[in-house]
């Protein structure tokens, strides 16, 4: 019950796109990222279809404005195994929208799109998120941030302890991080051309 309303109890529902599930027991997410990872097929077919004349440059701007489903990334789990299959689909569909070879460096690619790799982008997200958390003036949002980095169980700890190791940041300074601070710092760190918000 909510304010005297009877909360309907439903096993799947649909938000902005996403199908939230309470019976997805494959990976450790609530939301259901095979779906994510079908979507980006589908959209990166309807590209190489659609808009086959257009230059690779203008099919590059399509696909990273409409074939990248990200919403809601900053609280996923990183060390759900899905997220590594989305991370190679991402690289399928890159060669595919390019018509590159599928020997071509996977090193490389994010280049070509002129983006950052896709993890990258997942886990720039996640830390933005992170501080602004931090960052809170209300001091019980900003507790519950705090409060992440010290519980044991706490999935956003594991994620924010597998980007600072990605990213080679000092877990100290993720405290005076700010969002320009950050750009600036993964900029350098990764040798990044600029990073997807």
């Amino acid at each position: 019950m909510l304010c005297g309303n009877s909360i309907k109890n439903v096993i799947n529902e649909k938000h902005l796109g996403h199908y939230f599930s309470s019976t997805y027991n494959q990976t450790f997410n609530l939301i259901n990222i095979e779906n994510l990872i079908r979507d980006m097929k589908v959209r990166t077919n309807t590209i190489v279809t659609q808009f086959r004349p257009i230059s690779w440059k203008s099919k590059t701007i399509l696909f990273n404005s409409q074939c990248l489903s990200l919403y809601g990334c900053q609280i996923w789990r990183l060390d759900d195994p899905k997220i590594d299959e989305l991370c190679t689909t991402w690289k399928v569909c890159c060669r595919r929208l390019l018509n590159l070879s599928q020997r071509t460096r996977s090193r490389f690619i994010h280049h070509i799109m002129d983006t950052p790799p896709i993890l990258d982008i997942i886990m720039y997200r996640m830390l933005n998120f992170f501080i602004t958390g931090l960052e809170s003036e209300d001091t019980l949002i900003s507790n519950i941030f705090k409060n992440t980095l010290l519980a044991s169980t706490s999935y956003m700890r594991v994620n924010i302890n597998k980007i600072i190791a990605h990213f080679n940041i000092d877990y100290h300074d993720i405290f005076s991080l700010n969002k320009n601070v950050l750009k600036k710092t993964l900029y350098n760190m990764k040798g990044k051309k600029r990073l997807a918000v």
